[in-house]
């Protein structure tokens, strides 16, 4: 029996809150579990393509999209990426002169090239609102929302729910849910840390992930290394068995990267899928919160 991949796209607005070495931990998280995964970068900066070791691509997901030339990488037999770099740039200016099926390129690809292929396909999507992230949400079968726990961070929510809203309620795709927002890089300590975290959970009920993700430098140092955390944490324990004999002891980013794929696609919880808040309200809402705190 073929596979049926389920896609799951990785979107905030705002940059820099972990939404790439979510995506890529997530794919070495399932690879761990025995789990293929093609990992999609449709981010123009390619920071996806360089954090599973890929810096200067011949072939990348422009061609793919404008040409059919498609060359997948393998990072090794469970991750498959198809990259991505400035040339993913150009793409938007040859969209904006097409009238019809702008929208759809990336899902057409997807459903034809790759869906039967794999058991999960991650799309790391653009720092905005933009072709390609709406292109990536029309894809997918679901949304993670990585967050941090600052009032910057939340502010670009609103906006997310909105086109995520819209995408459902113009039939591009109507079957696309929110699948959860994730705290990453996250710090208890500061009382205002702990204080958003609380209010958004009350917000958006249980469309928060039990799951948070601490801060680590591990995860600085696996992406300028090349490799996803859980195959650097296992370099860095060969290396000290060799030089020190030290014994392993697990990171703790890497143990709730662990938890949060547990979480996601093992568990046995309510689903997340049927939505206790609208969409429509969580924008709304965000909104609100944001006027209070301004």
């Amino acid at each position: 029996m073929k596979k049926k991949a389920k896609v799951y796209s990785f979107l905030n607005q705002k940059g820099g809150v972990g939404k790439t070495i979510t995506t890529i931990s997530l794919a070495g998280a399932a690879a761990m579990n025995k789990k293929k995964t093609l990992v999609i970068d449709m981010d123009q900066q390619g920071n996806s393509s360089i954090g599973l070791g890929i810096n200067n691509p011949d072939g990348t997901i422009y061609e793919a999209l404008t040409k059919g030339e498609i060359e997948v990488y393998e990072y090794d037999k469970y991750i498959h990426l198809l990259p991505a770099d400035d040339r993913l740039g150009q793409l938007e200016i040859e969209l904006s002169k097409e009238p019809l099926g702008r929208e759809n390129r990336l899902k057409k690809l997807i459903d034809a090239e790759f869906r039967s292929d794999y058991d999960f396909i991650f799309i790391d999507s653009p720092p905005s609102v933009n072709i390609y992230s709406v292109n990536s949400l029309i894809a997918s079968d679901a949304v993670i929302l990585p967050l941090q726990a600052t009032l910057f961070a939340v502010k670009g929510l609103s906006s997310i729910t909105d086109i995520i809203t819209q995408i459902k309620e113009s039939n591009f795709n109507p079957d696309l849910v929110l699948k959860g927002i994730l705290f990453v890089m996250h710090d208890e300590r500061p009382i205002v840390s702990r204080d958003i975290a609380a209010q958004v959970k009350e917000m958006v009920g249980n469309k928060i992930l039990n799951t948070f993700i601490r801060s680590a430098k591990l995860v600085e140092e696996a992406v300028m290394s090349g490799r996803h955390i859980f195959d650097y944490e296992a370099a860095l324990w060969d290396e000290d068995d060799t030089k020190n004999h030290k014994r392993r002891k697990q990171n703790n980013v890497t143990i709730d990267y662990m938890n949060l794929y547990n979480e996601l696609f093992l568990d046995d919880q309510k689903n997340r899928d049927e939505e206790d808040v609208p969409l429509t309200d969580l924008g709304t809402r965000f909104k609100a919160y944001l006027g209070q705190n301004n």
